[in-house]
């Protein structure tokens, strides 16, 4: 017995039935299917670890927190493909088939980023698995550079399948971009300069560094510009295209600071007393503490016209510039004491003085006598 249906109920209408009651029914049969997903995902990374310290709490609100937005799509994909196999409306048929392309591509495009993001955030995880380290200051450019390009190729793939021409928005793209790095110029290589800054960290906040005519204290550094504090406390604000361009001496950098002063002697001295000398001050500087003993170095090193010159040289080994200062003054004073104990006498700076008489004139104009110009 033949079967009749109401009305408005006919051959098109119902597969639209059909097909909207497929997408119900999947889309309320997620949230058990999730569920089940959530417990096979969490029993078999529990199971692969095996690491005490793990909560299955918190690993099931994490894989929860992965599959829930994919999940959502898979089960709106699922119903529309069931609908374009009840559909026998070719024109809706080939609709729907677009719109579950573009579930796909979105789909993927959200797992693949999140994905990325975990891997960005976990820094032990990403060096495990690709072998590459990323600085912390360049992860939010990272991210942003990831998620554009995911975005682009699905907006370019949905574009195509949905019977749009990309090549104007590509161009447009492009000459958008060259003609904003062109007005930009300046900022683009002072954000250029901060990638460099960043990862080859020639200086870090707190360096005292160097950078052409500007001394001082590294205080921010930033996108376009890093801030140094010179030693008037004047804040300085330098592009950071410059400093990639310039030689930058850090400090902070080294390890050991070098010393070197003289001494000069007066020329009464004997031989014999300035080898004593030199022998003693060796065995002081070499026993100081803060001093590298094999970089001591006390010599006589030149003869000059007014006295004789003791090139004296060491490393203290204190990367501080304060303990240097500090250091270098105990030495000084230790020398001054070593020379006052043993009876030498320090050569005052020489001085020639060329002294010019001239005539000194009578009241009618005639030289009288000749006397010393002062």
């Amino acid at each position: 017995m033949p079967h009749h249906f109401p009305g408005f109920i006919n051959a098109t209408t119902l597969p639209i039935g059909i097909a909207l009651g497929a997408v119900l029914l999947c889309w309320v049969a997620r949230a058990p299917v999730r569920w089940l997903l959530v417990r096979g995902i969490s029993w078999l990374a529990l199971r692969l670890r095996r690491d005490h310290a793990l909560v299955p709490e918190e690993v099931r609100a994490r894989v929860a927190q992965v599959v829930a937005v994919p999940m959502n799509y898979l089960a709106v994909f699922i119903g529309l493909e069931v609908a374009q196999n009840a559909i026998a409306n070719q024109p809706l048929a080939e609709l729907l088939l677009k719109v579950n392309f573009t579930l796909i591509t979105v789909t993927v495009g959200m797992v693949l980023g999140k994905f990325i993001n975990q891997l960005l955030l976990n820094s032990n995880r990403r060096f495990n698995l690709l072998g590459i380290t990323v600085e912390p200051q360049l992860l939010p450019f990272v991210h942003t550079f990831v998620w554009a390009f995911i975005i682009f190729v699905v907006l370019v793939n949905n574009l195509r399948k949905w019977g749009i021409d990309p090549t104007a928005l590509i161009a447009g793209t492009g000459l958008a971009g060259l003609a904003i790095s062109l007005a930009a110029k300046d900022t683009a290589d002072n954000l250029l300069g901060y990638f460099i800054i960043v990862m080859e960290r020639p200086f870090l906040i707190g360096d005292a560094i160097t950078a052409s005519s500007v001394s001082g204290t590294v205080e921010h550094i930033g996108w376009r510009s890093t801030r140094l504090r010179q030693p008037d406390q004047v804040l300085v604000t330098v592009p950071n295209k410059n400093l990639t361009s310039a030689n930058i001496a850090n400090s902070k950098r080294l390890t050991k600071h070098l010393l070197e002063t003289h001494l000069r002697l007066a020329y009464d001295t004997t031989p014999e007393a300035i080898t004593e000398l030199l022998a003693a001050l060796r065995d002081m500087l070499a026993a100081r503490p803060l001093v590298e003993a094999e970089s001591v170095g006390v010599r006589l090193a030149h003869l000059d016209a007014d006295a004789l010159d003791i090139a004296i040289t060491c490393n203290i080994l204190d990367p501080d510039v304060r303990i240097f200062m500090e250091e270098q003054e105990r030495i000084a004073l230790a020398l001054l004491g070593a020379l006052h104990a043993a009876g030498f006498r320090i050569a005052a700076p020489g001085q020639l003085m060329f002294v010019q008489t001239v005539a000194a004139p009578s009241a009618n104009g005639h030289l009288l006598s000749e006397e010393p110009v002062r």
